[in-house]
């Protein structure tokens, strides 16, 4: 999760990757993605305000969509490792239209997916 340049592979609603510097992550990195969900484009700018390297990794949002906060952390358990995502936002412009269950619906589902692609990716490179 660390390696920005993989977020193209893990989240597949985005699209490009813009102004990141390419090389190890640190705390105070900004970078913008280029992405689409629920049929619009947006350009949303990423910091990540903490990264206290292998267990947590925070990253913040702002977009025209909406501001968010978005926390990963890693904890090793009997056979692998634990992996908490926990995202909190608040939507702005059309999604704030519809933020009820429409919207927190599609994001589930997103998360779970792009989730489950996290997945396969680490298992598959640790084979």
């Amino acid at each position: 999760m660390a390696d920005i340049n993989k977020h193209l592979e893990i989240f597949s609603m985005n699209r490009e990757i813009r102004d990141y510097h390419g090389g190890p992550v640190r705390e105070g990195d900004t970078w913008q993605i280029r992405s689409s969900f629920m049929g619009r484009d947006t350009v949303t700018k990423y910091t990540l305000s903490e990264y206290a390297e292998p267990n947590r990794l925070v990253f913040e949002s702002r977009s025209a969509s909406g501001d968010g906060v978005i926390t990963w952390e890693f904890a090793p358990v009997a056979g692998g490792t634990q992996v908490t995502q926990h995202a909190v936002g608040e939507p702005k412009g059309f999604l704030a239209g519809v933020a009820g269950v429409l919207l927190k619906g599609n994001l589930e589902n997103q998360l779970r997916a792009d989730g489950e692609r996290f997945k396969a990716l680490v298992e598959g490179s640790t084979s």
